[in-house]
C-alpha cells in the first residue's frame, strides 16, 4: 500500500521507532478520570471518541493492526471490520472511532493510539485554533478541543515540541518507503481514518472502489445487505485460511494424502 515496504525487519524498526517517539509526548491526566463519570457529574461521556475520527498515518495504522492481530480474537477483529464498513457507508460526517467501545466508553487499542489521540487536549492553542475554525466552517457541529485534559506534570506542551515530534512521526512513513508526496490527507494519501486504513488493508484499492460505489449509489437498506454479504465472504475466506492454509484450496498435506 502506498508503495510501502513488505520487509519485516524495516516494518519492525518502524514500529519500535513510533513507540519511542510516542514516549516523547507528555503523559496526560483528566481523560480517564472524566470518562468514568456521568455527564451530569462532570463527566464527558467520551464524546471525542464517539463523534470524531482521528487521522492516522499508515505506519501508525500498521502498529495498531499488528497489536490487534496478535492480541484480539478472530471474532473481535471481524466485529471491527464490520464497524469499519458501517462507518464508511454512513453519509453523515459525524462518525465515532471504530475502536471506541460504546459499553465501556474506552478505547479498544489505547496502547497503540496514534499521535493525534495522544496530543488531543494538550495541543497548543495557536496550533489548534486555526484548525478548529477551518473545520467549523465545513462541519458546523465540530467541537472545541477538550478542556478536561492537561499534562500530568503541569508542563507546557509547546507548538515547537509538537511540531518536532510530528515531523519525526512523519519520517517513519518514509522509513517504510512512502514518498513525502503521499503523506497527506488528500485523495490517495496515507493520512486517513482508521476505518479507511482497515478497509484498504482487507479489500484493497479495487475493493474500496466497489465500496465507494455502494456508498454513493445504494439506499441504507441496500448498504446493510451489502455489508452482510461482505462479512459472509470474509468469514468464508477466514475459514478456508484456517482449514487449508490458503483460501479455497487444500493444504499441501491434504494434497499429498489424497
Amino acid at each position: 500500500m502506498y508503495g510501502s515496504t513488505k520487509d519485516n525487519h524495516k516494518l519492525e524498526n518502524a514500529r519500535k521507532t513510533l513507540e519511542y517517539l510516542y514516549k516523547k509526548i507528555p503523559d496526560t491526566k483528566g481523560c480517564m478520570e472524566h470518562i468514568s463519570k456521568p455527564v451530569d457529574k462532570g463527566g464527558c461521556g467520551a464524546w471525542c471518541c464517539e463523534l470524531q475520527n482521528p487521522q492516522v498515518l499508515y505506519s501508525e495504522f500498521l502498529l495498531t493492526w499488528d497489536h490487534i492481530t496478535h492480541n484480539w480474537s478472530d471474532e473481535k477483529v471481524g466485529e471491527l471490520i464490520r464497524r469499519s464498513l458501517e462507518n464508511y457507508m454512513q453519509d453523515s460526517h459525524v462518525k465515532g472511532c471504530v475502536f471506541w467501545d460504546k459499553k465501556t466508553k474506552l478505547c479498544g487499542q489505547h496502547e497503540t493510539r496514534p499521535f493525534n489521540c495522544r496530543v488531543y487536549g494538550i495541543t497548543p492553542e495557536e496550533e489548534w485554533k486555526p484548525r478548529y475554525e477551518r473545520l467549523k466552517v465545513i462541519y458546523p457541529d465540530t467541537r472545541p478541543q477538550c478542556g478536561l485534559v492537561s499534562t500530568a506534570d503541569g508542563s507546557e506542551f509547546t507548538k515547537k515540541k509538537s511540531d518536532a515530534i510530528w515531523k519525526e512521526v512523519k519520517q517513519v512513513e518514509q522509513m517504510i518507503g512512502i514518498s513525502s508526496e503521499l503523506i497527506t490527507d488528500d485523495f490517495g494519501g496515507s493520512y486517513r481514518t482508521y476505518h479507511d486504513h482497515i478497509l484498504l488493508h482487507i479489500f484493497g484499492e479495487s475493493g474500496m472502489e466497489f465500496l465507494t460505489d455502494i456508498k454513493v449509489n445504494s439506499s441504507n437498506e441496500e448498504k446493510a445487505e451489502h455489508i452482510d454479504h461482505l462479512m459472509k465472504a470474509y468469514w468464508s475466506y477466514q475459514k478456508d485460511l484456517r482449514e487449508h492454509g490458503r483460501p479455497g484450496q487444500q493444504s499441501e498435506r491434504e494434497d499429498s494424502e489424497s
